[in-house]
């Protein structure tokens, strides 16, 4: 990380933040993080971690969590690392280069609480890829796809472990048929419109590893009022006044 590198404070007197050259920080992953539910003391693991937003807003809420960082590229390892030490964060997290379909032991062992993920959205051959790598990674199946991502989750959890992730309502039948074929039942679901007269253009998904039958379809998240000012809810999972 350049030492020049320019840090935003996310809100008032909330951590400060850089995307360096990882994807830039997003709303899908900002409604996660306020989507997650983490636990003292838990074992969680981001898989594409990016430049570490998710991690970050996790240890920031509840600090005593053990956070393993995971992302196929090092420079963004590199800036995740660097958001955590802006922010007095860099306690009991660990930095791993992997690829999800050849996790390292410390990960793949059925050892963890819970597994965040703001995955790839688009299918391999469903549209234009970008020329720029990061993006491509980040936002096209290239390197992981759906079926990979879940099969390596299936292997890390422990049973009861939660995995929570956010992704496109078109392909929730697909994504619910995963979970489930890995042994990951969906316990959790929330839907989120960019206003009242919006169709959902993202799902929060939390599912159970070993769990029982029993989904709970939560309110609609709203985004916006139709004069397009922010709604109550939506402001206060941006910490805007």
């Amino acid at each position: 990380m350049n030492k020049s590198t320019t840090f935003t404070q996310l809100w008032d007197e909330g951590p400060r933040y850089t995307a360096g050259d990882a994807f830039p920080l997003s709303t899908d992953s900002i409604l996660l993080a306020d989507f997650v539910l983490p636990r003292k003391h838990c074992r969680v693991a981001d898989f594409g971690c990016g430049s570490g937003i998710l991690g970050l807003l996790l240890k920031y809420r509840e600090p005593s969590v053990h956070l393993l960082n995971i992302d196929i590229q090092q420079d963004a390892l590199d800036t995740a690392r660097s958001n955590m030490q802006e922010n007095g964060l860099d306690t009991d997290i660990e930095y791993f280069c992997a690829d999800f379909q050849d996790l390292p032991a410390a990960i793949s062992g059925h050892s963890l609480d819970l597994i965040v993920c703001n995955p790839p959205y688009f299918s391999q051959g469903s549209g234009e890829l970008s020329p720029d790598e990061t993006r491509k990674i980040a936002r096209a199946e290239t390197n992981c796809t759906m079926d990979s991502l879940l099969r390596s989750v299936s292997m890390s959890l422990r049973s009861g472990g939660r995995l929570c992730m956010v992704h496109r309502p078109e392909r929730m039948s697909e994504l619910m048929a995963a979970m489930i074929r890995y042994r990951i039942e969906p316990k959790r679901i929330r839907f989120v419109q960019h206003s009242i007269r919006h169709k959902a253009s993202l799902i929060l998904v939390e599912g159970r590893y070993d769990g029982n039958p029993g989904l709970q379809v939560e309110p609609v998240l709203i985004l916006h009022e139709q004069d397009g000012t922010m709604t109550p809810e939506a402001k206060q999972i941006y910490h805007q006044s």
